[in-house]
């Protein structure tokens, strides 16, 4: 059932990029227009020095497309969804979803895919292509654990955004509140070792999103901690539980305009 969902969620998206074409353009444009700032930053800053704490050039750009991919894979998913989610919420429109057979927090996750997201999805593979092979260690194990890591890292973020979207259930005025998730992969953007000690303890190990980015780009390093690894992932798990109890008590609080 849930795989005919998605088929038709695929159809409905292909068909709202091609009634908006022109707003589609523009987003692939800026999006295509900010990696590219951000890729002619590092060649500029790269020029006067070969390392930035310990990250030669093909180290950062490996993890600011980690960055990239784990951005817009997330966008791509469920960006468009999380927005009309927060809207329905404080219009009181969720009944439809309330009793449907499909799991409530999953259909409003996943309710429309946003096409122009691809675009950047390849350009930051492509250049992972160019970066990875000066410095991959661990040949294919280190491959496949980077796959398995950007995944955990696009759940993750998942996670926060769910997170603090929940909160619009008992706020009035939640979008300043729902914009936060934003601001913290931003942080995720650079080497977590460049941040000061007290910043470094707090987004690494009371609330890891630096590992969401880094850790990623440190298994292609071999330079990864097992200790940092099995912490992100045990945090990762009873996150998950702590996001699905809060969605389950939230919906006690969900007033329908009916």
């Amino acid at each position: 059932m849930f795989f005919n969902y998605l088929k038709i969620v695929w159809s409905l998206s292909i068909s709202q990029f091609f009634i908006y074409r022109l707003t589609s353009v523009f987003v692939c444009f800026f999006g295509v227009l900010f990696t590219a700032i951000e890729v002619i930053t590092l060649f500029v800053l790269y020029h006067y020095t070969d390392s930035i704490n310990g990250w030669d050039f093909y180290s950062f750009l490996t993890l600011s497309a980690t960055y990239t991919l784990i951005s817009y894979i997330y966008q791509f998913l469920f960006t468009l969804s999380h927005e009309k989610l927060i809207d329905k919420i404080v219009e009181g429109d969720l009944d439809y979803d309330l009793v449907r057979p499909i799991d409530s927090q999953l259909i409003n996750s996943i309710k429309q895919l946003d096409i122009p997201s691809l675009i950047n999805i390849v350009i930051a593979i492509v250049l992972l292509c160019f970066s990875v092979p000066h410095v991959l260690t661990g040949h294919i194990f280190g491959i496949v654990m980077y796959i398995l890591f950007v995944l955990m890292g696009v759940y993750f973020y998942y996670l926060v955004n769910q997170f603090f979207i929940n909160f619009a259930f008992w706020i009035e005025r939640p979008y300043q509140i729902a914009a936060i998730p934003e601001y913290l992969l931003d942080i995720a953007s650079r080497p977590r070792n460049v941040y000061p000690p007290i910043l470094h303890v707090l987004f690494v190990w009371v609330f890891p999103i630096l590992l969401s980015t880094n850790l990623p780009a440190e298994i292609l390093r071999g330079d990864f901690s097992v200790v940092t690894l099995v912490y992100y992932l045990l945090f990762i798990i009873l996150f998950s539980f702590l996001v699905r109890i809060q969605w389950k008590q939230a919906l006690k609080k969900y007033q329908s305009a009916n």
